[in-house]
């Protein structure tokens, strides 16, 4: 949310990405210029790592967002719950081709005990349209407090 707001987007989140410290996933390996660092990894991605990726970022000219970010969190939330990539694939090729016409599963529909509204904000993050995804990491965060709250029973956040 913080780097969001001071106009930063990573433009890589993956699982290996996230770091647990206590309690709280800790976002590494911020880089503003990926692209022309003299540290970038010159290792190609896996189908998994392409899976993260939003599909507006299979055009490589299009620049990181806080929407592809926010897409990205939430393959790696479907992961997390899940186990599998959100998108189907074998070889980063076929990644390439499904993550523009994919639609992922309902986590729900994956883990029948997930709740319908965890699922939903996932579901929700992985919108094809970037318009259509919660505009930033500060909104996210607004939904996903909600889905706890509905989860637990507590009262709604818009309360």
């Amino acid at each position: 949310s913080y780097a969001h707001s001071v106009g930063i987007c990573h433009g890589a989140i993956s699982p290996s990405k996230i770091l647990i410290s206590g309690l709280s996933p800790v976002l590494i390996d911020f880089r503003v210029d990926r692209v022309h660092s003299n540290y970038r990894n010159p290792r190609p991605l896996t189908p998994l790592e392409v899976a993260m990726q939003p599909p507006e970022r299979m055009d490589h000219r299009v620049m990181p967002s806080p929407h592809g970010d926010i897409y990205s969190l939430g393959a790696v939330m479907f992961f997390a719950l899940t186990g599998r990539s959100p998108i189907s694939g074998e070889t980063v090729q076929d990644v390439v081709r499904n993550v523009k016409s994919e639609v992922p599963p309902k986590v729900a529909s994956v883990v029948l005990d997930c709740p319908v509204w965890v699922s939903t904000v996932v579901q929700h993050s992985l919108e094809k349209d970037p318009q259509s995804r919660p505009h930033d990491a500060k909104a996210f965060v607004m939904e996903l407090t909600e889905a706890r709250n509905c989860s637990s029973g507590l009262s709604s956040v818009t309360e």
